[in-house]
């Protein structure tokens, strides 16, 4: 199903019915708003880094000192046209994300040439289902299910009298009975289910989750409640930053570029600005920078104040 943007003043209101819907799809049991509303707050770190670099870099404390340069990346700019989202420059993202990976030991260099780290930044929003058509699709599909279930002769629910007269009242109110109604109206919804879950998957491999996912279900089985609860964060829509650190001087040297860590933040967007929410969620994360995690971190969501290095050097960005 194809998405469209559309322009609204104010962030939308949780789409928690949407998963709740495809819940038999997703799992075998029932979602739970507790084990979902008890992370809403919270902002969500997941990290990943190679041996060799956080055993240098963690060998002394405080941690040893490195500077890097910044690479504008992949904006996200999601379904929904966010006006505050739209309008926050790649700036106030960079001097956010300055201050706290000050706490990790990293600066921005000042020599272009012998910087230590390039750091690509993605940051914006998650795509999300469309749900325009989702709740008349499920509900011809659940209509037509019970109409073939009125029809059915062996049915000993009613009486022949009263078969024909519920089919006849059908039959006035949606037209002669057609028995491919039903797999049409179960292939439409089968089809919402799949597109569903494509974007569940590519928001969990975006911010993170994945790792998490397949923690959950090599422990608690496929379809537990945690999974669920999971799923149910990664179908709404959540800011994110994304921070891709490689080996500058092996891009130097124009070898192939070294990958030593990935940290991956967001926050869930409904009732929060992505403009006052990135400083924040850029010092929850600020502990994870060039560590490796092998779960995913909850950290409180606890505006405070800011703090502000300077604008560091930007050498380039993603072509669109």
């Amino acid at each position: 199903m194809k998405t469209s943007k559309h322009s609204v003043p104010l962030r939308r209101v949780p789409l928690a019915g949407i998963v709740a819907a495809f819940a038999p799809f997703l799992s075998t049991v029932p979602l739970h708003a507790g084990l979902f509303s008890q992370y809403t707050d919270a902002v969500a770190v997941s990290s990943s880094a190679t041996a060799e670099y956080t055993a240098q870099k963690f060998a002394t404390n405080p941690p040893k000192r490195e500077t890097y340069l910044f690479f504008q990346g992949t904006f996200h700019g999601g379904i929904v046209h966010d006006v505050d989202l739209d309008r926050t420059q790649f700036s106030q993202v960079t001097r956010a994300l300055a201050a706290n990976l000050a706490r990790q030991n990293y600066y921005p260099s000042t020599d272009i040439k012998n910087a230590d780290l390039f750091i690509t930044v993605q940051w914006g929003i998650t795509t999300i289902y469309d749900d325009s058509h989702l709740e008349a699709d499920r509900d011809e599909a659940i209509k037509q299910s019970y109409f073939a279930k009125l029809r059915q002769p062996t049915s000993a629910l009613f009486t022949d009298r009263e078969r024909a007269e519920l089919q006849v009242m059908v039959d006035n109110k949606y037209g002669p009975y057609d028995g491919g109604s039903v797999n049409a109206a179960l292939m439409v919804l089968e089809s919402d289910q799949e597109e569903m879950l494509k974007i569940i998957n590519a928001n969990s491999k975006l911010l993170g989750y994945d790792v998490q996912l397949a923690k959950t279900q090599a422990e608690k089985g496929v379809g537990s409640s945690d999974e669920s609860a999971l799923a149910q964060e990664l179908a709404e829509e959540r800011f994110f930053v994304v921070l891709m650190a490689y080996d500058y001087r092996t891009m130097k040297k124009d070898s192939t570029p070294k990958l030593l860590w990935t940290t991956r933040f967001s926050i869930r967007a409904t009732g929060n600005l992505f403009s006052t929410a990135v400083p924040v969620i850029s010092k929850a994360a600020s502990p994870y920078f060039g560590r490796n995690l092998d779960v995913l971190k909850r950290e409180d969501y606890v505006p405070e104040g800011k703090v502000d290095l300077g604008l560091p050097k930007v050498i380039g960005k993603a072509a669109k």
